[in-house]
């Protein structure tokens, strides 16, 4: 008798796929996104604790967001979403009603901006756990779609940062 199981490797590859587009290349494509929105809405980069404290925290936690979601449909409870933007949306309400602040009491950022952001990386993060979801799924059945799919996601993703910097231009003429 053989004790040895063998892994099939193409299942694995379609795991690591999906994961990998929707984590990995979802991660640096929404965090520039993100950036340009905080960078448009006041942030002065990294080193600007007051506007964006611990800016490194929303990255960590999309990055953990796309792979639970992922989890989740795959295991076929896809109400986890939901559990998961409320508790999201309870730990940022503070900021969204009152804004930012700096030491002195002025108002750095407006909460609704910092609303419209939360909602766009939010929603950034689940098309890309979406499509992570779907590459798994379609490599499966060796479906064309697990490459156009996620290269469809990538080119509206770069047309939206460049759209949201020429809305922005537009604006302070």
């Amino acid at each position: 008798m053989n004790f040895c199981f063998q892994i099939n490797s193409v299942v694995w590859l379609d795991y690591i796929a999906g994961y990998f587009f929707a984590v990995v290349i979802g991660h640096f494509l929404i965090d520039k996104c993100v950036d340009k929105l905080w960078s448009l809405s006041g942030w002065n980069g990294h080193s600007d604790e007051l506007t964006r404290p611990k800016n490194w925290q929303s990255g960590a936690v999309g990055v953990v967001e796309r792979a639970l979601i992922i989890s989740s449909f795959l295991a076929g409870w896809p109400q986890f979403v939901a559990l998961w933007f409320a508790l999201r949306i309870g730990g940022s309400y503070r900021d969204w009603s009152e804004g930012r602040k700096d030491e002195a009491g002025v108002k750095r950022i407006e909460g609704p901006a910092i609303f419209n952001i939360f909602l766009i990386g939010s929603g950034l993060s689940l098309s890309y756990a979406f499509v992570g979801v779907k590459i798994i799924e379609l490599l499966k059945t060796s479906n064309i779609y697990a490459f156009i799919l996620p290269l469809i996601l990538v080119i509206l993703t770069v047309i939206f940062y460049f759209w949201i910097g020429f809305r922005a231009s537009r604006r302070k003429k």
